[in-house]
């Protein structure tokens, strides 16, 4: 019978715990992965938020001022025409046969064509409305007329509408 002697550094580590080394477990891992994916992925819904109410400000903005330019255009017109077979020379003219058209730009003074619409196009409609008072109901014909432009961008923004009270002769307070 053979005699074994026991080696006391080996059993003495053998017996200890082990030790703990630097790092980080698979669980806790595992829960700080799942904590940025949600961060990231709610930092990603705010941008696209932003991202969405930025486009539908801006196509506000540029139909708001494709209406106050033809408005303007409308409104500077004399109030009736004594030629009945000119088109669109006058605010009655507008009255007789609504408007509509497509634009992409502006049209400066002289004439020239300024790009707001970032190649999108907008729909411009007009009418004019005959009343005797301004929130009177609508009759055939009246020296108070409200003009009203509508422009409606691309989908899914929001139309414009701007309306003005207009007269044929002055009016008195």
């Amino acid at each position: 019978m053979r005699k074994e002697f026991p080696i006391p550094a080996t059993d003495a580590v053998c017996r200890q715990p082990p030790r703990r080394r630097g790092g980080f477990t698979l669980t806790e891992s595992l829960i700080a992965a799942a904590v940025l994916a949600a961060s990231v992925i709610g930092v990603a819904a705010a941008l696209s938020a932003s991202y969405q109410h930025a486009a539908t400000l801006e196509s506000t903005a540029t139909a708001t001022t494709l209406a106050r330019q033809l408005l303007e255009q409308v409104v500077a017109m004399p109030f009736e025409d004594d030629d009945p077979t000119s088109e669109y020379r006058s605010i009655a003219d507008y009255h007789q046969r609504p408007y509509t058209d497509t634009t992409t730009a502006l049209t400066s003074r002289n004439g020239t064509a300024l790009n707001v619409g970032h190649g999108q196009s907008y729909l411009r409609q007009v009418t004019v409305h005959y009343r005797l008072t301004p929130e009177g109901k609508n009759v055939a014909t009246s020296d108070l007329a409200v003009v009203t432009v509508t422009v409606t961008p691309p989908p899914p923004h929001p139309a414009v509408s701007l309306s003005r009270l207009v007269t044929a002769g002055q009016v008195e307070y």
